[in-house]
């Protein structure tokens, strides 16, 4: 089982991490808030209050955060309390308190909710595949993608769509070549696609999800080469 009162201690620490104003006025960056704005109810109404400017209305805003916190007894409530960019932040801190099977529920919930979970900065590709490898495939996957797997011909052929200049060496790629040129052509028409052979024994995870996501060790890919480029 977890222990979730380390878990619960450390989503307490998150809350203490200072705000970050950005260039939007009306955002700003925290691991429990994007917004500098605290809605309570005062007198009958509805009032905004600014936490980054307000001390008193930091205060009540973090007091009403660590009563749910307190609330929380399953690890997937805290995962995904958290701000969606601090989410690997907080794995990062707490994966050594789940059960394999915890940290695969964890895992994949994260990583399919995160938007650029390849690049993140909490944790070096080498120690991503060994979480993978940890929290184990039978695990991460369900009967269906299981089943999936073992009825694609091997070895597999994957796809991995980049803007030009960006890493294809990455941990996600695609069973779909269509989806690869959705990647490839998501911000602008320079990019590119990319082909490659893996093993079955070489895939940590597959989520047979609008993505059809594959999730490999890099050094397993097999035959890489440009499906099309300037697309």
């Amino acid at each position: 089982m977890a222990n979730i009162e380390k878990i619960r201690e450390i989503a307490k620490a998150f809350l203490y991490c200072d705000i970050r104003l950005t260039s939007i006025s009306m955002v700003v960056h925290h691991p429990y808030t994007d917004s500098p704005f605290f809605i309570e109810k005062r007198n009958g109404e509805m009032t905004a209050r600014n936490i980054c400017e307000d001390e008193e209305a930091l205060r009540e805003w973090q007091s009403q955060i660590l009563k749910k916190i307190d609330e929380f007894d399953t690890p997937y409530q805290f995962y995904f309390f958290i701000k969606k960019s601090f989410r690997l932040a907080f794995l990062k801190y707490t994966y050594h308190f789940l059960t394999d099977k915890e940290l695969a529920e964890a895992l994949r919930a994260i990583w399919t909710s995160v938007e650029y979970p390849n690049n993140d900065p909490n944790f070096t590709q080498a120690q991503m595949i060994r979480l993978f490898k940890r929290a184990k495939i039978n695990n991460l996957c369900t009967e269906s993608e299981i089943t999936a797997i073992e009825e694609m011909s091997e070895p597999i052929t994957i796809f991995r769509g980049i803007q030009k200049g960006a890493s294809v060496k990455r941990m996600s790629w695609t069973t779909s070549l269509q989806i690869a040129k959705w990647f490839a052509k998501r911000f602008n028409n320079n990019g590119e696609i990319y082909s490659a052979r893996v093993p079955k024994n070489a895939i940590l995870a597959y989520f047979d999800s609008g993505e059809k996501e594959v999730i490999v060790d890099p050094k397993t890919l097999q035959d890489m080469k440009v499906v099309k480029s300037h697309i």
